[in-house]
């Protein structure tokens, strides 16, 4: 095997360990749905429903039923905004809150330390490694993308060209 492809299989399965481990105790099946919604509840206190379905990229019947569960459990409260009644601003209850910050701190802030494993040298060498990666990572991301946007617009003028072309013919 490539050493490419090892070092990026170790960066998966690493990854994929430490979201596993980091999700024990956490949010699961139709809760980690709920879960996820308080937390951008907490994030965008006051926001309208509409908003809030935007964030989380879901239909606004969807969301609907997600604030009616939320809203029986006595984690959000729904209230029509004063200036346009159309709009339901949505916001997080202290028992809410209280959900959201357990939550937050279950997995990597209080769960098992995997790092023990290492030395401190190691773990030092370990850091600066990924450091390392992620800034050549993100190098080539930058570097693809800025390519990407500049055949993007040549592609634009090439069409306002031919359009101009046709137009004049």
């Amino acid at each position: 095997m490539g050493k490419k492809k090892e070092i990026t299989e170790a960066v998966l399965a690493l990854h994929r360990s430490v979201k596993r481990t980091s999700t024990l105790g956490s949010w699961h099946g139709d809760d980690r749905a709920q879960g996820r919604t308080l937390k951008v509840i907490s994030e965008n206190d006051g926001a309208s429903a509409t908003e809030i379905a935007r964030l989380l990229n879901l239909s606004p019947s969807s969301m609907s039923d997600r604030l009616s569960r939320l809203e029986e459990d006595g984690n959000i409260v729904r209230k029509r905004d004063k200036k346009d009644m159309r709009v339901v601003r949505v916001f997080i209850t202290a028992k809410g809150k209280k959900i959201v910050e357990e939550r937050s701190n279950v997995g990597t802030k209080n769960g098992p330390d995997f790092t023990k494993v290492l030395t401190k040298e190691e773990q030092k060498t370990f850091v600066e490694l990924c450091k390392k990666l992620t800034k050549s990572l993100d190098d080539i991301y930058f570097t693809e993308k800025s390519k990407l946007l500049e055949i993007k617009k040549l592609e634009l003028e090439l069409d306002e060209f031919k359009k101009a072309d046709t137009d004049a013919g």
